[in-house]
């Protein structure tokens, strides 16, 4: 079993030969089982709780910290002392100082666990941030919560991202999925964060989705999910932890999208973070869609007006690929459609 939490910065690079590199700040962090009263201010007792930071500035280091501090006073002001897990957002322009950045992170709060990515833009609260240089940070304070992190390279063969992989979901072992994972009896849910251009993402969240299975409070339950099993992670409701998470924006060239997790940098692939014990974890989708219809080819277009697709009028052929749903379907159609390039015909 790979243990609960991991601390280091190991210096041996990914099998694909890309991605990683050592960020010393191991130091900085404390391990999965350090006491809780670290810090700990007397009379307060230790409690889930959460707070945000948000700092627009150009040195990734300053603003970094700033973020932190923001962070930490928000759980000061819910008498919590400690920040367990750090969770980073840095726009674009920070993206090659992702490393600085998370060593400023572990300075000011030390906390057990820190995953970051960059992307477009960045959120905290009110506070959205796009097309300036930012850093959003997420402090949470999490007693009686264990974390662990995993990436690509700790997954089974097939879900490691390499070019020349073979993905065979029946052949798969659930149970090798889950331990790499970290979903442990108890699961309560799993962070993923991934680079789009490094390849489908799809297969590994069917994967970790079929592996919950195995991590039942009770014990394993049926790899393939036929029978009496139970659910991972229940709550007192029976549902299983969710597994959620980001895919990079801060680049459209593969390599472009770093991520950060503990002290290694990667930049493709992914990396993610599995929770257990004493929380409960709530998903919620903003802005999402699925992908209806076959791919169609723009056979007519002015700027950003589409006349034909695959030869027909465009609005014919919209018509003809809504028709056909079902009347809840086709509400969700009519209320407004995104269009995208293919990335891959």
């Amino acid at each position: 079993k790979r243990p609960a939490m991991v601390v280091g910065a190991p210096t041996r690079f990914p099998p694909n030969g890309g991605g990683c590199r050592s960020v010393p700040i191991q130091s900085a962090m404390r391990k999965q089982g350090d006491a809780d009263t670290v810090r700990a201010v007397p009379g307060t007792t230790r409690r889930l709780a959460c707070a945000m930071g948000a700092v627009a500035g150009a040195d990734s280091a300053s603003i970094a910290e700033r973020a932190a501090e923001a962070a930490m006073a928000g759980l000061l002001e819910k008498g919590q002392t400690i920040a367990d897990l750090a969770v980073v957002f840095v726009s674009a322009a920070h993206a090659p100082a992702l490393g600085r950045i998370g060593e400023a992170v572990m300075r000011r709060l030390a906390p057990r666990a820190i995953i970051a990515m960059a992307g477009e833009g960045v959120i905290s609260g009110r506070t959205e941030l796009e097309a300036t240089p930012a850093v959003s940070l997420l402090a949470a304070s999490l007693p009686g919560v264990a974390m662990s992190p995993f990436a690509a390279e700790d997954m089974p063969a097939g879900l490691r991202g390499q070019p020349d992989e073979h993905y065979d979901h029946h052949e798969l072992d659930l149970s090798a999925v889950a331990d790499a994972g970290g979903m442990s009896a108890g699961h309560r849910g799993t962070m993923l964060f991934a680079d789009p251009l490094s390849g489908p993402i799809d297969p590994v969240l069917h994967a970790l989705s079929r592996a919950r299975v195995m991590c039942s409070p009770g014990g394993a339950g049926p790899a393939n999910g036929q029978g009496p099993s139970t659910l991972t992670g229940d709550d007192t409701s029976g549902r299983r932890g969710p597994i959620f998470g980001a895919l990079g924006s801060a680049s459209g060239k593969l390599g472009g999208n770093t991520l950060l997790l503990n002290g290694r940098m990667y930049d493709r692939v992914y990396v993610g973070m599995s929770f257990s014990g004493a929380l409960r974890r709530d998903a919620l989708v903003s802005q999402g869609c699925r992908m209806i219809g076959p791919n169609t080819v723009v056979t007519s277009a002015k700027g950003q007006i589409i006349r034909r697709l695959g030869g027909r009028p465009a609005l014919a052929a919209l018509h003809d690929l809504i028709e056909p749903m079902d009347e809840s379907e086709r509400q969700q159609a009519v209320r407004g459609l995104m269009l995208g390039p293919v990335k891959d015909e």
